[in-house]
C-alpha cells in the first residue's frame, strides 16, 4: 500500500496500478482464506449438533475492512517490539540487548489457586 501511495505521488501510474492491484488481490487472498476456514468451522459445528450462523454480506464487508487494519497493527506492532528492551510476558522478566543476547531478570512463575475454578470460565 505504500508503494502504491509513493508511485502516485511521484507520478508513475503504472507502478501504482500494479502495487495497488498486488495489494488488493492479497486482501482477496486472505478473504478467501478465511471463508474457507469458515465452511470448515460450520461444518464442524454442525457434526457436534450446534448451531450454525450464516454469513452475511455486512459481515464479510467488514472482514474485507478488518483485513488490512490487521495487517497494518501486527506490522506496527512488530516494529516497535525491536525498540523494547524488557519484556515481562507470564510472570518473566527478559532483557534484550540483540537478537541474540537475551537475558532473564526476574522469574515469578504463576501461584496455584487452591479454590475450585469453573472450566468454563476464560483466564
Amino acid at each position: 500500500m505504500l508503494l502504491s501511495l509513493a508511485a502516485l505521488f511521484t507520478g508513475q501510474w503504472c507502478a501504482a496500478a500494479l502495487s495497488f492491484s498486488s495489494y488488493g488481490s492479497y486482501v482477496v487472498a486472505l478473504m478467501l482464506i478465511i471463508l474457507f476456514l469458515e465452511r470448515g468451522v460450520q461444518q464442524v459445528l454442525q457434526f457436534h449438533g450446534q448451531p450454525r450462523t450464516k454469513l452475511s454480506v455486512t459481515h464479510v464487508l467488514k472482514m474485507l475492512m478488518g483485513i488490512p487494519l490487521t495487517q497494518w497493527v501486527s506490522g506496527l506492532a512488530m516494529l516497535s517490539s525491536l525498540w523494547m528492551p524488557k519484556v515481562k510476558w507470564r510472570g518473566i522478566t527478559y532483557q534484550i540487548k540483540n537478537f541474540w543476547r537475551i537475558r532473564l531478570l526476574e522469574y515469578r512463575p504463576y501461584q496455584v489457586l487452591e479454590q475450585s475454578v469453573d472450566r468454563h470460565t476464560s483466564l
